[in-house]
């Protein structure tokens, strides 16, 4: 056999399979093992491109890129050039913990993930110099001939050259929620991945029946191969998160630089040495940067990792948590993650003039069911245990008509050892139907004789209807009638009905046979089909069995709750358009024609018309890899922060361009290593409760950065303010520290633990382009720090010039800013509901950071060895009372503020 060169042929689909063996250099006696090796060789291993191993000195790297930790490197960096040791190193510190919580959370994500992904070996049956072998897949190449069988997973892609009732669920390349029938005949070069039914690919598998074909393509050249590739062209970009982060990073530098720069000119007007406002300016704009917002920012997006772990949600990455809260529009497949991702039996319908359940109505429904069971290609593992326990393989339809039968109670009859199946005619594709020839000769039935043979027959409705000669009624003597064409009429009709509701429907369907016939003087027993003159005449129409993927129980409330939150949810599926109508009517979801489009309509819209009406659209159907990302990349030029939900291979791409990637725990490893999160128990409900904890997180988020910059806008303006001033300082250095540490340290950190607000889930989606800092919390920092300035600075200036006495002047300032941060927090707690609207008790943490605070606010000032390092002096009860009340004012404006606010907003 010559060496195969590799032609370049890509619509194997289209060839014969004289053509494909012709063009491969192979045969039905398979490639030989020589020239396998050669092959291995030439192709390399049938493997995808190796995913990328968790890497701990990039994951660590990984954390340093932000711009907070940036202006905390430069800040440490220029005190240690100032000899400002203490100061350089509590910012490295602050640092060090940023980069090391991120770490080690984002570490545990992919540990677990790994745990997840489990690595399985994979075996391939193949012919090779005609004998038939088990190889590693691995080992498959080009030419190759392959045996798959249900249950198999398919290995690489092979065009089939035999097929016997073979069945491929190819949801996960192509989101076809139903298997799809293969047939050897080649089809038109032009058709979709979808239509190509002739071809078996890689990562599909085999649910029904049994094949042969030739390996075409292996590895990477495979269709699921090329998708994992085209990973590597998307690019990947900052999530909003970040972008917000970055630009208040701008903000906070261009604010000190401002502060920096007036101080330094006020400075040279008046008259004092360069180098001491250099040494001064500096040494403001090092206490001004809130050294604890990075940790504070870090440690609320673990926490949230946690809490969203708690709820089956997986975040790999830890900005993806907050930009959850971001999300304004929901992309989600059908298939697993709306519906349950399982077909079940949803009616049983068994005659058209019947107005209600009877009693006979349900005998006859238990008999179309008991039909569907026996006229069956699925089998039981374990028959003889409780049918609790039975354990069910085959093709999905198949288990599911056992599964309809088994809570019907009919669990015995479907295991009765009296029962004696006589022959059988498999499903073909051709034929459409299958029907099983049994005799049961102590069956006590109205409908069947013991002493005759029954056929039962299930298939399409338009092959076993249109053989029925009788329709089964039990008020007849012989519990059938004549099924005139007017009657049929109607049964065509219901079948239509149901099929336009999205549903597979079968027909089931009986047939007595005499026990025995007299031929040419003997009697001759029906024990085969081949004795039978004509197999599908005079059957008895028993009923229609209609069956579907159901929706989740929860996924209808869980689309209302989005809606509520102003989130926009859209369903992409590749089932046909019936379907697809059906289940978004039953998720409450706009089905009319200017709402839904099909996959072949959006691919002749060019980009620009087809955002004009993207904000209409709420359901598309027969989609196609590469018009998911048409979808996401024309939701955000729009501004919309998008989620998309996916577990196939097909999903891949689209999950990396979303803004948040969500795969579904039992998806594809290609999907879920692309995703940003993942849900574990593959429920739409989870990803909108993990939608409010990202609300939750951004919440906190904004209360710890307007909490640490309100002091940090206090601090600068206080200290900025007395040396423009020509001021004595009001507050040392070390006070400074021990504010910024001590009072404000674990109250932040508590902050990260509030609760959600009763409204989080009210409130339309932030957006794209909202801020971290919008007018309402500048105005807050503004209040604070203005108010508490105006007044420290009156008091220290007062007691200053009163008494003479700096350092009794300079303790209260103190121990007023301190007391301030610790009584205004309370006020932070909600940004949008007064404090007399709230519980502010609710988060213990806070509390006991609060109690904390002022024992240490108290131990400064009282205990000797603190009052040298602090430069402080004992305060008398009058002291704190005239602190207290200074304290107070902040809490005050901020509660005003807010009232205002509500005020307006409810206009």
């Amino acid at each position: 056999m010559s060496r195969y060169r590799n032609p370049k042929v890509t619509s194997w689909h289209s060839l014969t399979a004289k053509e494909v063996f012709k063009k491969l250099q192979t045969s039905s006696e398979g490639i030989s093992d020589e020239e396998a090796k050669r092959r291995l060789i030439k192709f390399g291993r049938n493997k995808l491109p190796a995913k990328k191993h968790f890497n701990a000195t990039a994951l660590f790297l990984r954390q340093f890129k932000s711009p907070l930790i940036y202006l905390l490197v430069l800040a440490s960096a220029v005190s240690f050039f100032l000899d400002e040791i203490v100061d350089g190193y509590i910012i490295l510190a602050a640092v060090a913990l940023a980069v090391i919580f991120g770490y080690l959370q984002e570490q545990k994500a992919e540990n677990t993930l790994d745990k997840l992904e489990g690595m399985v070996k994979q075996i391939a049956n193949v012919l090779r110099s005609g004998q038939k072998k088990e190889i590693d897949a691995y080992k498959l190449v080009p030419g190759d001939l392959l045996f798959i069988a249900a249950g198999d997973k398919i290995p690489a892609d092979v065009r089939l050259v035999s097929c016997v009732n073979l069945e491929i669920q190819e949801a996960p390349l192509t989101g076809e929620s139903y298997p799809v029938e293969k047939s050897s005949a080649p089809i038109y070069a032009g058709a979709q991945i979808s239509e190509q039914i002739c071809m078996a690919f890689m990562g599909t598998v085999v649910s029904r029946g049994r094949g042969a074909g030739i390996v075409v393509q292996t590895g990477a050249n495979t269709e699921f191969g090329k998708i994992a590739q085209s990973l590597s062209l998307i690019k990947e970009e900052p999530t909003p998160f970040q972008k917000k982060i970055s630009r208040l990073s701008r903000v906070i530098s261009l604010v000190v630089s401002a502060v920096v720069f007036a101080i330094f000119i006020a400075g040279i007007l008046r008259g004092i040495e360069p180098s001491e406002l250099v040494t001064a300016s500096v040494a403001v704009a090092v206490a001004a940067i809130p050294e604890s917002l990075v940790v504070a920012l870090t440690i609320i997006l673990t926490i949230g990792m946690t809490r969203l772990l708690k709820k089956n949600v997986l975040v790999r990455k830890l900005v993806s948590a907050e930009t959850l809260g971001s999300t304004t529009v929901i992309c989600s497949d059908k298939t697993g993650t709306l519906t349950e991702g399982k077909m079940r039996v949803v009616e049983v319908f068994t005659d058209d003039e019947s107005e209600k359940e009877t009693i006979r109505d349900f005998e006859l429904k238990s008999f179309a069911l008991e039909i569907s069971v026996i006229a069956n290609e699925a089998y039981i593992e374990n028959p003889r245990e409780d049918t609790l326990k039975w354990k069910l393989h085959g093709d999905p339809t198949e288990t599911a008509l056992f599964e309809a039968a088994i809570d019907a109670g009919l669990g015995a009859r479907i295991v009765s050892r009296e029962r004696q199946v006589l022959d059988e005619i498999p499903f073909e594709s051709d034929q459409q139907y299958m029907a099983t020839m049994v005799y049961e000769p102590n069956l006590k039935s109205k409908i069947r004789n013991a002493k005759q043979k029954t056929i039962y027959y299930k298939g399409a409705p338009e092959k076993i209807l249109s053989a029925c000669s009788y329709i089964a009624d039990l008020g007849s003597p012989d519990a059938k009638k004549h099924l005139y064409e007017n009657h049929t009429a109607k049964l065509q009709k219901k079948y239509e009905d149901l099929s336009k509701k999205g549903l597979r429907v079968l027909c089931v369907a009986y047939r007595n046979l005499p026990d025995s016939i007299a031929l040419n003087g003997h009697n001759i027993q029906f024990e085969k089909f081949n004795q039978i003159e004509d197999t599908l005449k005079d059957l008895v129409f028993v009923g229609f069995i209609a069956l579907k993927d159901p929706l989740r129980e929860s996924a209808k409330d869980t689309i209302r709750m989005a809606r509520n939150a102003g989130i926009k949810v859209v369903m992409i599926t590749g089932d046909n358009i019936f379907t697809a109508r059906s289940i978004a009517g039953e998720l409450g979801l706009a089905v009319s024609s200017s709402n839904l489009i099909e996959g072949k309509d959006l691919r002749k819209l060019s980009d620009g018309d087809f955002r004009k009406i993207i904000s209409k659209i709420t359901v598309y159907a027969r989609i196609m890899p590469q018009d998911k990302l048409r979808i996401i990349d024309a939701f955000q030029s729009k501004g919309e922060v998008v989620a998309m939900t996916g577990d196939g291979v097909n999903d891949a791409p689209a999950l990396k361009k979303a803004d948040i990637g969500v795969a579904m725990g039992a998806g594809t490893d290609v999907a879920k290593e692309v995703s940003d999160i993942i849900i574990m128990d593959n429920n739409f409900r989870t990803i909108v409760q993990a939608v409010e904890q990202g609300r939750v997180i951004f919440d906190n988020l904004r209360k710890v950065t307007t909490y640490l910059l309100a002091d940090s806008f206090t601090e600068i303006i206080l200290l900025g303010g007395s040396i423009i001033a020509g001021f004595p300082l009001p507050i040392v250095a070390a006070q400074i520290l021990w504010v910024n540490l001590v009072e404000d340290g674990l109250p932040t950190f508590a902050l990260s633990y509030e609760p959600k607000e009763k409204d989080v889930m009210n409130l339309p989606p932030r957006g794209r382009f909202t801020p971290v800092l919008d007018n309402e919390m500048k105005v807050i920092i503004f209040i604070v720090g203005i108010v508490t300035d105006l007044f420290l600075l009156g008091v220290f200036l007062w007691l200053y010039n009163t008494t003479n006495d700096i350092a009794y002047a300079r303790t209260m300032t103190f121990v007023a800013l301190g007391l301030n941060s610790l009584v205004y927090i309370f006020s932070i707690k909600s940004l949008r509901h007064t404090i007399f609207s709230i519980n502010v008790l609710n988060n213990k943490y806070l509390i006991g950071s609060v109690i904390f605070g002022f024992l240490m606010l108290m131990i400064a000032i009282y205990v000797p060895f603190f009052q040298d390092i602090l430069q402080t002096v004992p305060l008398t009860i009058k002291d704190l009372g005239i602190v207290a009340l200074i304290s107070s004012l902040s809490l005050v404006g901020i509660e005003i503020s807010k009232a205002i606010f509500i005020t307006n907003r409810n206009k």
